[in-house]
């Protein structure tokens, strides 16, 4: 229908909603490909932006599960979808899970907004 709806998060430096959260999209010209277009992280500050890391729109992983399904989607397990350079990254900066929401617009993605998690 044509409700709008708003989530408000309340975060603080010393207790953070979230320890990454990221901004990913559509590549602007591979088709099938979103890309990371924006992010912060608590330990590695800002990340990089629209030449950010790539993922296929077709891939097994939340970040894409949630752009093809415009679901929220959940996972403890970031080794089974991330490269091991990435997981080093991630466990170095103490994540453990992803939390990641679709937010559409005229009943389609527009983006996809990951939160990430620390704990064992």
């Amino acid at each position: 229908d044509a409700s709008t709806w708003v989530l408000t998060l309340l975060s603080a430096p010393a207790a953070p909603i979230a320890l990454r959260a990221e901004i990913w999209r559509n590549h602007e010209t591979l088709a099938g490909t979103l890309v990371r277009t924006a992010g912060f992280c608590e330990s590695q500050g800002t990340l990089t932006g629209h030449d950010g890391p790539t993922r296929p729109v077709e891939a097994s992983d939340p970040i894409a599960a949630a752009w093809r399904t415009a679901v929220a989607q959940t996972d403890g397990q970031l080794a089974d979808w991330n490269t091991l350079g990435e997981i080093q990254t991630l466990r170095a900066a103490g994540i453990h899970s992803v939390l990641t929401l679709p937010i559409v617009v005229d009943d389609a993605v527009q983006e996809v907004v990951a939160l990430y998690f620390g704990g064992a």
